[in-house]
């Protein structure tokens, strides 16, 4: 959901910074810290998709810099986010990282390879056809984007 969100705060409203604020998608075992209690990332359905938040969330952090925008995190807590940290007195100088384009093509081709896109964004009707292991290495490009930039 949180992904989801940003994208869409990042398409529709085109802001210079996205800071995300106690959305670290830490789960403990045992201490409720999310509205649904303990344990996993989304408890309602399983999702071969959602292997690495560490590399989802650099892709997140790839697409925003593209789009002139710094995503970042403001929490003090864990994190799987890779962002990098800040206060809020930081927020009028941000600007967003520079990353290397021909890593981030690199990637965005390697999507359009796999063919793993879903128009109806309901791809967990459709993940017979993903393969864990290629999502794994696509995961591992996106994580060495933003490798020498995360907090």
């Amino acid at each position: 959901m949180a992904f989801t969100a940003a994208y869409w705060t990042l398409a529709a409203l085109r802001p210079r910074v996205i800071a995300f604020f106690g959305c670290d998608m830490v789960y403990s075992k045992t201490d409720q810290t999310h509205f649904y209690g303990t344990g996993t990332a989304d408890p309602l359905r399983s999702d071969v998709t959602l292997r690495s938040l560490e590399a989802k969330s650099a892709r997140f952090m790839a697409i925003a810099a593209l789009a002139g925008c710094a995503a970042i995190n403001l929490s003090e807590q864990e994190s799987r986010l890779v962002f990098p940290r800040y206060t809020p007195a930081d927020l009028p100088q941000l600007s967003p990282p520079i990353l290397d384009k021909t890593a981030i093509d690199s990637a965005l081709s390697e999507e359009r390879k796999l063919g793993y896109y879903v128009p109806s964004g309901k791809y967990w009707q459709e993940e017979n056809r993903f393969d864990p292991a290629e999502i794994d290495r696509l995961d591992a490009m996106w994580r060495d984007v933003v490798r020498d930039r995360i907090a």
